[in-house]
């Protein structure tokens, strides 16, 4: 998709997100506390990331609103390359700690810099998380099992990011983390957000992961380097 089309495409899906995440909070309002635990998985959209047009997506204050955003003794982080290549295919960490917390949820997305959906994101195979999509965005979540019911001080989940093809630029995962207390409705939870960017290398950069080539007839012959996933 070329940039003009991308950038269409980017206002037509922030629109229709934004209507989304208002039927989303009109639906949750008519709902009692225990409808607002997704132990399985949040709805998508729920990261922090930036929409076109300003602003960003809810996060999971939304519905975990008893604390202020990033307040606690809670740490989200992002564990992913500082670099990619088009195509590779990285693992992708989410880390969440927490004290005095027994459950655990986290939804993570990757956009470039015209905020549309980045590579493509790939559950992991402990079985941990999931992933889904929405107008151009994959979202990275937990499921069931992932929210490691009872656990206690942290949970982590690992999963696949395939760079894009081509290269779009910078691109940044946005990430949204509940540490909750296990009581199944969405009191006493606490909500964390993180980012991590992922630049594309320079031609230096990329030229030294090239290994020693044989010169044929004054023709440099390389072979490149792939990332073990």
């Amino acid at each position: 998709m070329n940039r003009i089309a991308r950038s269409e495409a980017k206002l037509t899906a922030a629109g229709i997100l934004r209507a989304l995440a208002l039927t989303f909070i009109l639906q949750m309002s008519s709902l009692g506390n225990d409808a607002l635990a997704f132990s399985s998985g949040p709805p998508d959209g729920y990261t922090n990331a930036p929409v076109s047009g300003g602003g960003t997506e809810p996060n999971c204050t939304l519905c975990h609103s008893d604390f202020t955003l990033n307040s606690g003794l809670g740490v989200l982080t992002i564990v992913a390359p500082v670099t990619y290549e088009p195509g590779v295919n990285y693992d992708i960490t989410v880390r969440l700690s927490h004290p005095d917390r027994t459950r655990w949820g986290f939804e993570l997305t990757a956009i470039d810099a015209d905020l549309i959906g980045a590579g493509d994101l790939i559950a992991g195979s402990d079985g941990l998380s999931q992933v889904s999509s929405t107008l151009m965005r994959d979202y990275a979540k937990q499921n069931t099992l992932g929210s490691a019911a009872g656990q206690m001080e942290e949970q982590a989940w690992t999963f696949s990011w395939t760079a894009p093809p081509t290269d779009f630029g910078a691109v940044t995962l946005y990430a949204s983390g509940v540490a909750a207390d296990n009581s199944s409705s969405s009191d006493g939870d606490e909500v964390y957000t993180s980012f991590a960017t992922i630049a594309v290398p320079e031609p230096s950069i990329l030229m030294s992961q090239l290994t020693a080539g044989l010169t044929v007839a004054g023709i440099v012959v390389v072979r490149r380097r792939r990332h073990s996933r």
